[in-house]
């Protein structure tokens, strides 16, 4: 009965996930085009380009980097003309990251490319692209107070049913999103 629980409140934590990407998502209006996904001058400006956006429609700095894993891996795969990586390890042996934009590591989505904290999520628009990112490729936001997501997980539920002598388990919650401030907010998509 645990792992039947265990799935619910993985089913759940999926939906809920989605929920508030989708909102996020749906909310922002600001573009900023990546003239060329393989360059890495291209993503420079387009970051440097969605934070201008942002402080000069809200007066705020972006702090966030949200990309889906497809995005995710084409920012870590991204090298300079002398083939060393753009946002490399820092740690690695002969990578001590001087003179880097940000960091990132193939073991983990933690990273800072430009400064800015990534946040990886499958759900994001670019995850349901195959080949070369087309569309949207990331979104730079603001201060937290931009986007607000609420939730209070009510845990499992279950129900006698004597007619069919079972019993109905579900798992549940409340959750709200809400796009407080668009402004803060820039999509970064592709040529």
């Amino acid at each position: 009965m645990n792992i039947v629980l265990e799935q619910l409140a993985i089913a759940y934590g999926q939906a809920t996930d989605n929920y508030a990407v989708d909102t996020m998502v749906s909310g922002v209006s600001q573009t900023e085009t990546v003239s060329d996904i393989t360059d890495p001058e291209a993503w420079l400006a387009a970051i440097y380009g969605a934070a201008y956006q942002i402080s000069n429609t809200s007066n705020y700095l972006p702090t966030h980097y949200f990309v889906s894993p497809v995005t995710w891996a084409k920012l870590g795969m991204l090298t300079t003309t002398t083939g060393a990586p753009v946002f490399p390890f820092t740690g690695a042996p002969n990578l001590i990251g001087q003179n880097a934009l940000g960091t990132s590591s193939a073991s983990s989505w933690n990273g800072n490319p430009l400064g800015l904290v990534l946040v990886v999520d499958k759900n994001m628009a670019g995850g349901t692209t195959t080949g070369t990112i087309s569309g949207v490729v990331g979104h730079a936001a603001g201060p937290a107070a931009g986007f607000e997501f609420y939730e209070q997980q009510k845990g499992a539920i279950s129900i006698d049913v004597p007619s069919t002598l079972g019993r109905t388990i579900a798992f549940r919650g409340y959750a709200a999103a809400f796009m407080a401030d668009a402004t803060k907010f820039v999509k970064l998509v592709n040529a």
